[in-house]
């Protein structure tokens, strides 16, 4: 439920949720564009995302690069709920997920 320090660009998202070890897990993931907009509530803004979720705004990286242009991956702005593609070579905030056991 928390946003990882500071930002990243692309590559090293990936990484550092491949190597993430929090609460006695090791198994986080960048989250793909189906499980972050998932969080969005387009009845909130700035930010738009529930404060269950621990909610911060900004522009957070998703695992899903995009099919046309393969050196940019889709984001999502949490402050209004905006999706779109960036370089993947922009920073932008992480937030690590993991499969529910």
């Amino acid at each position: 439920k928390e946003t990882a320090p500071g930002t990243y660009a692309w590559p090293q998202a990936l990484r550092y949720c491949e190597e993430l070890e929090l609460a006695g897990r090791d198994d986080w993931r960048l989250p793909h564009a189906r499980e972050l907009q998932s969080l969005i509530d387009y009845g909130r803004e700035g930010p738009s995302i529930d404060p269950v979720f621990g909610a911060e705004g900004g522009w957070f990286w998703m695992s899903t690069t995009s099919a046309r242009y393969p050196d940019s991956a889709w984001t999502i702005n949490f402050d209004v709920g905006t999706v779109l593609q960036d370089a993947k070579g922009l920073d932008s905030k992480v937030r690590a997920v993991r499969r529910r056991q």
